[in-house]
């Protein structure tokens, strides 16, 4: 059996089905409203344009430590926000989910943080270099109603529930 995807348009984005949000007229009328933390190669090669260009999102922020890559593609991407600051992201409210592409090394603390204010979380892979860590990143997504998802887009496809049921 071949995967194809559901059609966008009835499908709810992850942040709606969580939250028990409705929309009349399916993804388009909610969008998720994303900030990126890293403006480094991986979101280069693949996060800023395809939140820029998809259906049902918007880029709300991006974030990095050098203030230069941050309104490089800041701009370039038409952000709404630039911060250089984390934190700062993280206390807009006009985030609803962070995109953790940064160094490896930070994904723990940054997933952390996100999930404590109350933001969706898209971690590049890996998430954790350890099981104590991924414990903690999973102990702190329990305390919240976020949705936490790990850059290994492979295993979201529906031919992985066909494999868990065999």
């Amino acid at each position: 059996m071949a995967w194809s995807p559901a059609p966008k348009a009835t499908r709810l984005h992850p942040a709606a089905e969580v939250t028990g949000a409705t929309t009349t007229t399916g993804a388009n009328s909610l969008p998720l409203r994303v900030g990126v933390l890293g403006c480094g190669p991986i979101a280069q090669m693949a996060h800023l344009e395809s939140v820029q260009k998809g259906r049902n999102v918007m880029l709300a922020a991006v974030c990095d430590r050098d203030e230069g890559l941050a309104n490089r593609f800041g701009h370039q991407y038409d952000a709404e926000t630039i911060h250089t600051d984390y934190d700062q992201m993280l206390a807009d409210d006009g985030v609803d989910a962070v995109i953790i592409a940064t160094s490896d090394a930070f994904h723990v603390p940054a997933a952390r943080r996100a999930l404590s204010a109350g933001k969706h979380v898209f971690c590049e892979k890996p998430m954790t270099h350890s099981l104590a860590e991924a414990r903690d990143v999973v102990d702190a997504w329990r305390r919240g109603d976020r949705v936490v998802q790990v850059g290994v887009q492979a295993t979201s496809m529906p031919i992985w529930d066909e494999v868990r049921e065999l």
